[in-house]
């Protein structure tokens, strides 16, 4: 911290920005983010579309939750605190399972490619957030 030139107000410095990196992978979880977003719209637009067909499901919950789950982990992820990057790491090995239901559930191609590019955004988010060293320095400041 630093003292203004006129007064005795304090001016707080500007924190350290995000390494390259830690941006992708923010952008990445922000990605996921959308997905669940997506998921939802598409669910909405059918309930209105044909209501009588329209079903209650484990994603009815799901998606809004994750949704607002991602995003917050996208901005703990940006800001620096390693809690969002043990979660970001833990979440995937959880959602594998799910994953791995609905994939064997829904033989669409549609379906099936966006559980794979999940996956695979998931790798690289990972990777991103464990692997650079600056990555590594980013998350182990510590806060006030």
């Amino acid at each position: 911290m630093t003292r203004s030139r006129h007064g005795p107000e304090v001016v707080r410095s500007a924190p350290n920005p995000a390494p390259p990196a830690v941006l992708v992978a923010a952008v990445g979880i922000g990605v996921h983010a959308f997905n669940h977003v997506t998921i939802v719209v598409q669910d909405v637009w059918r309930l209105l579309a044909t209501p009588d067909a329209a079903t209650f499901n484990p994603g009815t919950v799901y998606h809004p939750i994750s949704a607002v789950l991602y995003l917050w982990l996208a901005v703990t992820v940006h800001s620096g605190r390693n809690s969002g990057r043990v979660a970001i790491t833990v979440l995937p090995a959880f959602q594998a399972v799910g994953r791995y239901f609905v994939f064997a559930s829904y033989p669409e191609v549609e379906v099936r490619a966006d559980l794979v590019t999940g996956w695979a955004l998931s790798a690289v988010v990972l990777g991103l957030l464990w692997a650079p060293a600056t990555t590594r320095g980013h998350f182990g400041k510590r806060f006030a």
